[in-house]
Order: structure tokens, then sequence, then C-alpha cells
């Protein structure tokens, strides 16, 4: 790649990433960053009020997706479902497999996660609970069958012996160092705010929009950035790091307290010996922000012309729309994101993005109707690809109708590639909702067996996981006999239930 495109994407990268900062909370010493700092979070409040993500929330943080089939056309009374238990705020959860002998529990294996540990069970296969507890695999693996320094037919690869001994670091915590980077993430985020601030050019308007056949009046809020401002904002930033004390001591105390915070998926694939002296890692971070210092000065003789329009509805002080476009050393970029007057009621949203080399990209999302009775929506969109062979241009959409009352559901997909249609069965019972698959056709042909699979989705958003086995063996403690003996007793349950049922 040649510096002139190097610069180009460097240059669009760091303005692309500061007028986001800027979109969402730029401004604050006057009166238009402050209706936009009102109107983003009265937006993000109106999202968290919709139905859809608010149930999806509840089962996150206490409840449950379950996955069933009948599979007595392949073997008779068979059935299988497979569970997931979700407690996000308590970090812990549950996975199990439960095949049924007509009604009958014929295997079940159930995997419980938790922050310090995770256990097996599966009582028709081997006796008690096997698990690993994270806070205690430093004091376990080293001397253990898993030590690669015990040269054991167990023994891991460095790389991952070492990237587990990293997680009974990081699961031991810090909570006054957490703190301490909480806090300092804030401190720079306020700073960066006030930076933008300092350089940026805002202004106000107004202007009415269209969405949905809803005419909208609007405050319209005017974002600019040139190169200069870019630049001075970054050297601001760079400056208050090079000079904060406070900043070099939080990082010199997390590379100590993670030590091997920087082994990665990278360094378990690939073998990789990363130094993890927390002096040496401390210095690699102050070498990279000089590399990025070095960097402004390339930027600094690019043209770059930035803005961003952020429609703030007059009533009620919702963000209805943001238009953004910005030209970098002659290459022009546009986007569009449109939510109408307040999303729970929104009959349109869309978002959609143009370059000057013709590259496009649109997605909407109309809706026909949303009320007790039934849901119908639309969803739209198109792709032209200028960079492929073909020159590829793609157009499609997905049609969705459910009747709450009898629950029929169709989902409908047709493009230039697709036609597909698939039916079902959605309805709500208390808690849960359950959704049964009837049929699939594509190109005008069902699909088959998937009527006699009976495949049922159910989402229970109050289904506690079950709780972790108190006791259990821990597996690292396991000499090589115990664990030959363990697998062997897997095999064979596994054996007598194939025996037994196939």
């Amino acid at each position: 790649m040649d510096k002139k495109k190097l610069y180009i994407i460097v240059g669009s990268a760091v303005a692309g990433t500061l007028l986001i900062v800027g979109i969402v909370a730029a401004i604050l010493a006057n009166r238009p960053s402050a209706l936009l700092v009102s109107a983003t979070a009265n937006t993000a409040k109106d999202f968290s009020r919709l139905e859809v993500i608010q149930f999806a929330q509840q089962v996150s943080n206490g409840g449950s997706v379950a996955v069933s089939a009948n599979l007595d056309k392949y073997v008779d009374d068979i059935s299988i479902q497979g569970k997931i238990y979700t407690d996000a705020k308590n970090n812990k959860g549950a996975y199990e497999m439960t095949i049924y002998d007509e009604d009958d529990i014929m295997v079940q294996p159930r995997i419980y996660v938790g922050r310090d540990s995770i256990v097996g069970t599966c009582p028709e296969i081997f006796e008690g609970a096997y698990g690993i507890n994270f806070k205690k695999l430093d004091k376990n693996l080293p001397g253990s069958i898993f030590d690669p320094d015990e040269d054991t037919d167990y023994s891991l690869p460095e790389s991952v012996y070492d990237y587990l001994m990293s997680l009974a670091e990081n699961s031991k915590g810090n909570k006054e160092l957490q703190r301490d980077i909480e806090k300092a993430a804030i401190r720079y985020e306020k700073y960066t705010l006030q930076t933008i601030v300092k350089y940026a050019d805002v202004t106000k308007t107004s202007d009415k929009i269209t969405v949905g056949g809803d005419k909208i009046s609007c405050t319209v809020i005017t974002i600019e950035l040139d190169e200069d401002a870019i630049v001075s904002i970054c050297q601001d930033i760079i400056d208050y790091i090079n000079n904060d004390k406070a900043l070099e001591d939080l990082l010199y105390r997390y590379y100590s307290a993670n030590p091997t915070s920087n082994i990665s998926y990278y360094s378990i694939l690939y073998g990789y010996d990363y130094d993890s002296d927390p002096e040496d890692m401390v210095d690699e971070f102050y070498d990279e922000v000089d590399d990025f210092e070095d960097s402004l000065d390339y930027i600094e003789d690019m043209s770059i012309d930035i803005e961003a329009n952020v429609y703030i509805t007059k009533s009620g002080k919702r963000i209805a729309q943001v238009d953004f476009e910005s030209e970098v050393q002659g290459e022009e970029f546009e986007c569009s994101l449109v939510l109408g007057k307040n999303v729970t009621k929104t009959k349109e949203m869309s978002f959609s993005y143009e370059t000057s080399d013709g590259d496009k990209f649109s997605i909407k999302y109309e809706v026909e109707q949303n009320d007790a009775k039934g849901f119908e929506a639309e969803i739209k969109y198109e792709t032209y690809d200028p960079w492929s062979y073909y020159r590829s241009e793609n157009k499609g959409k997905m049609t969705i109708s459910w009747d709450k009352k009898s629950g029929d559901c169709e989902v409908k997909v047709k493009s230039e590639y697709d036609d597909l249609t698939i039916k079902g069965n959605l309805t709500k019972k208390g808690d849960k909702l359950i959704y049964v698959l009837e049929n699939i056709k594509q190109d005008g042909s069902s699909v088959g067996d998937v009527k006699s699979l009976e495949l049922t989705i159910t989402i229970d958003r109050r289904d506690p996981a079950p709780k972790t086995p108190s006791r259990y063996t821990e597996i690292i403690l396991m000499d090589e006999d115990d664990f030959e003996d363990l697998y062997e007793e897997i095999e064979e349950g596994i054996e007598d239930l194939e025996d037994e049922f196939f």
C-alpha cells in the first residue's frame, strides 16, 4: 500500500472516531450540545423500552433458551432438547442436552458455568461431578498431569498452559484496580469531549423532515471538523497522556496484576512467547502513543472535511435522523441513519451509505401493523459493490407477518438469488415465547421432514439456572490413573446407552 492511501486511511479512521464521540456528547459547554446530549439519552431510553429489548434483557439475566426436535422418524420414540440458561447479571449459566425416550430422560449431560468455575455432570454416564476452579489454577496446574514440565500424556502446550495460568490471575480480580480503571476511563472521556469542544465548529438551525409519512419539526445540530481541528484534538490528548503520571502508575499496576494479559487467541494458536515484564509492557504502550504522534504530520498535510447533521425533534427531543458526510483527499463518503419521531412507535427506520467510488448499501424497515391483533413489517435492502469482478448489485426484501391470536407466523425472503418462505406458529404463554417450525419452501418446493421434526424454540424470560454442585472432583488434581479411569467410565457409559436404545 502506498503512503498516500495509508495517510487517507489513518486520517479517515481518526476523523470518524472523533466524530462519533462528538455526535454522542459533543460540545457540552453550549446549548446545542446540551440539547444533543438530552436527545441522545431520550432516544437510548426509548430503545430500552422496546418490548423485544426488555424481553431479551430479562432472558439474559435469569432466563433460558431451549431448542427441541422429535427424532421419531429416525429413531423410535426419541426426542432431543438443547437448553441454555443465562444469568449475565450474576456471571453464571448452564448448558444441557437432554435425550428423551418418550417422556423418560435417557441421558442429560449438563455444564455449569460460574465466575470462578466450570463443572460437568451426567449421571447416566458417570457418577458425581467434575470441574475446574479458575481461581485455583495457578496453585493446582503446576506439577499436575497437565503441566508441560511434567511431560505426561496430558501435558498442555506451553501457550495453552500460560493462558490458563492467566485465567487464575484474572478470576481473582482486583476491585480497587478495576475501580481506578473505570475512573480513568471517565476522566479521559471527559477530557476528550472538552478537547472537541475547544476545536469543533457547532451551529444550530431548524428544519422539517418526513419519516414514515409523518412530518417532523426538528432542531438541527451541525458539527464540523477539518484536518487542523483533528490534529489539534489528537495532539492535546497525546500531551495529556504523556503528562499523566497517574495513568503510567495505573498501567504498571494493571500489567503487574495481569502479567499474561497479552496472551491472546493468537498466542494459543501459534504459541507466541510474549514479554510479560510490566515495565516493558508500559514502555510499549508509550511507544505506540509516540508512533501515533508521528503520524499527525501526515494528517496535517491532508485535506479533510467532515460534517454531521443531527435532527432532534422539537416535540419530545429525540434523535430523528443523523446525516454524515466526509471528504478525505477527494474521496467522499456519505451515510444517513433515520429513526423517526420515537423508535417505540416509528413506522420507518433506515440506514444507508455511499462512497464516491460507487460503493452503496441501504436497508429500510417499514411497519404496516403493530398492535394487539398482529404484526406486519417489511425490510428492503440494496447493495452495490463496484470492486467485485461482476460489479455486483443485489436487491431484496423480507416480509414478516404474525397473527397474534392464532399464532400463524410467516417470513418471506425474496431476491434475485433467493425465494424462501418459512411458516410456523409463534405464541406467548406467560413468561414464555414459543415458536414451532411448520414448513420451509425453497423456490416454491417444500423442504422434506420439516413438519415431522416438530422443531420448537422456547424462550423463557424467567427460568433460573440450576445451582452448581457444591462438591465436585477437581480435574486438575487428578493423577493419570484417575483421569484414565474417568475416560474409560465415560466411554463405557456411552456404549451401554447405545446398546440399550440403539
